[in-house]
């Protein structure tokens, strides 16, 4: 598992390190969240996106997140931010940080990832 490292203190969310992703990879890497205590009551979702690009949401139930492979499609700058919100109905939004995605080996999906997922759901080997 490939982990990038972010820490949130109240709206401020920042990159603490970890390894950067890889284009053309699906389901390997990984968002790992500290929260401050200001978080305690809110729900969070992660939101992903890639240049002016669509936007792609996850929701955070524990410290981390698998990033969206249509994020992770082509090298080129992440963008990463949260969003969270209470019963009180108050909103918290992060700014956005941002995460190079180095060129992989998979870029142009020498194996598709449709195709990869598809085998691994019928119980198959990929390659």
């Amino acid at each position: 598992m490939n982990n990038i490292s972010l820490t949130v203190n109240g709206n401020k969310l920042s990159y603490s390190g970890g390894t950067m992703p890889a284009s053309g990879s699906c389901q390997y890497d990984k968002c790992l969240f500290s929260f401050d205590s200001e978080w305690n009551t809110f729900s969070k979702t992660i939101v992903f996106s890639k240049g002016n690009g669509e936007e792609y949401k996850e929701i955070l139930t524990g410290s981390y997140c698998t990033i969206p492979e249509e994020v992770l499609r082509t090298a080129g700058v992440l963008k990463i931010g949260v969003v969270g919100i209470n019963n009180a109905g108050t909103i918290i939004s992060t700014n956005q940080v941002s995460v190079r995605v180095r060129r992989g080996a998979n870029e142009s999906e020498t194996v598709p990832v449709a195709l990869a997922l598809n085998m691994l759901d019928s119980g198959g080997a990929v390659g």
